[in-house]
């Protein structure tokens, strides 16, 4: 068991390696013992037995709080809620009778009377809610609360990190930016200049599918669990007891499954959790292929309704917020990307930059988009070929490429007036190449800088000498760029 400290705020990780990852997996057990008691209780068991299960859930509402996980105790909330609901629904359904529809007031008033009946069979719910506010208030967790209202910095990362999100999914709605790049990409192409933080991933579920893998998988996963969820619901009413309380710890699985992916990522890799979920929707999927023509139609039409409207509600926030960057993304396919300014004329792009990992580091798209926007006179589009993606597409006037990439450039004949720039190669020269401008570090880090001076004077190519040891600095990156934007 260890502790994990946010705040000063101790919170529990117990075996696992964070505190979020531990509220996950005891939220997500939490229906297997709800699905028990519902049992005991109606098959009228000894009441020690019901008092042994009531003692488990409790401990286990306990250790949920002792996590300190804001979002995944809310959830845990609306889970428990939702097992009320699906598992005492049927007693709505025989108090409540259909009447004339001319006879309003008595149709209502039966409709009251039926919600009230179904409200009071949810004393467990109740008793579930109670358990988990006495734990928050006991061990100060409560404080974590208070401090998302007042917004701590939890929360407002998220916020900005999500909104830049949206826009990635603008930029590259279809097919995504691919699998587990959208930390990277992020930090590279739309998070604040100002900021240095490095992100693994979107810290959304939902969000990382969208940016990752497009809006039509988002579309058709969102699909899936909603109608995981309302079938739950609308199939508790055809079963026996026994399988409304199944259906009732399913879809409170499934609610919490849902919801919890709304703040954290990734939780679909962790197959233990991917495999409850599955099992929620072959339960429903069962019970529903039974009363196919009663349960169906419905909840499959509401899910799909709801997965398309978030699907273009993201994609349009997501276009509503490009519009105020001072650098946008034109195009972005094959492993490049085109820069642009808002306003200025789309053509091909006049500087294609070839980065590498060593010389400017993993965040190289942070460093150019920051020239680029303080050569507020420079309009044109630069193209930037990713590391590890094909150079067969450098449609810039010039060409600059840096470190391990000169090795992939090799004797790639140039374009029609299309100059190169090699700028710090980290292996010696292997073979004749036509290149116009020569940048080498004063300071020899890679044992080359001398083969290539003698390979200069035998190919009469000027060189530039920068300060350091060949890994580019700012004033060091600014000078190349200058070159390229004023020559």
């Amino acid at each position: 068991m260890s502790l994990y400290y946010y705040n000063d705020l101790p919170r529990l990780c117990y075996w696992w390696s964070n505190p979020n990852d531990a509220a996950v997996a005891i939220g997500m057990c939490l229906p297997f013992i709800w699905i028990f008691s519902w049992y005991f209780e109606k098959e009228k068991l000894a009441g020690y037995v019901q008092n042994m299960i009531w003692v488990v859930e409790c401990a286990a509402l306990a250790l949920l709080v002792g996590t300190c996980s804001r979002w995944a105790i809310f959830s845990s909330l609306c889970s428990i809620i939702i097992f009320g609901l699906i598992a005492e629904k049927p007693l709505a359904e025989r108090v409540f009778r259909p009447v004339n529809h001319q006879a309003f007031l008595p149709a209502m008033r039966q409709r009251c009377i039926a919600i009230w009946l179904q409200m009071k069979s949810m004393k467990n719910t109740g008793l579930r809610i109670f358990v988990i506010l006495v734990a928050l208030i006991a061990t100060n967790a409560w404080g974590r609360f208070s401090l998302a209202v007042q917004g701590d910095k939890s929360v407002t990362n998220r916020l900005t990190l999500w909104a830049g999100g949206a826009k990635m999914v603008a930029d590259k709605p279809v097919l995504g930016w691919g699998n587990g790049s959208a930390g990277l990409n992020y930090d590279n192409w739309y998070q604040d200049l100002s900021s240095q933080t490095m992100h693994g991933s979107m810290v959304n579920s939902y969000l990382n599918i969208a940016v990752e893998w497009g809006l039509p998988a988002l579309g058709l996963i969102l699909f899936f669990l909603l109608a995981g969820i309302l079938l739950c619901h609308r199939l508790a009413g055809l079963v026996s007891p026994s399988g409304r309380g199944l259906l009732a710890g399913a879809g409170a699985m499934m609610v919490f499954f849902t919801m919890v992916n709304a703040c954290y990522s990734t939780i679909y890799n962790s197959l233990p959790l991917a495999l409850l979920a599955a099992g929620v929707l072959i339960i429903a999927g069962f019970y529903g292929g039974r009363k196919r023509h009663i349960a169906l139609p419905g909840p499959m039409l509401l899910s799909f309704s709801i997965s398309l409207f978030c699907v273009l509600s993201l994609y349009l926030f997501g276009l509503a917020s490009i519009g105020k960057d001072p650098v946008r993304i034109s195009h972005a396919a094959a492993g490049t990307i085109w820069l642009c300014k808002p306003g200025a004329p789309q053509k091909a792009p006049d500087l294609t930059i070839v980065p590498d990992y060593k010389i400017l580091g993993p965040c190289h798209g942070r460093r150019i988009r920051k020239l680029f926007c303080e050569n507020m006179d420079y309009l044109h589009a630069i193209q930037v070929v990713e590391p590890g993606a094909e150079l067969n597409n450098c449609d810039g006037g010039r060409v600059v490429v840096l470190g391990a990439r000169v090795g992939s450039w090799g004797t790639r004949p140039p374009k029609d007036n299309q100059g190169v720039i090699l700028v710090c190669p980290v292996a010696p020269p292997s073979a004749p190449m036509k290149i116009q401008l020569l940048f080498l570090p004063q300071a020899d880090r890679w044992h080359v800088a001398e083969a290539w001076r003698s390979w200069a004077r035998q190919n009469k190519c000027p060189v530039v000498f920068l300060e350091g040891d060949g890994i580019l600095d700012e004033a060091g990156f600014q000078k190349v760029i200058d070159y390229c934007i004023d020559s």
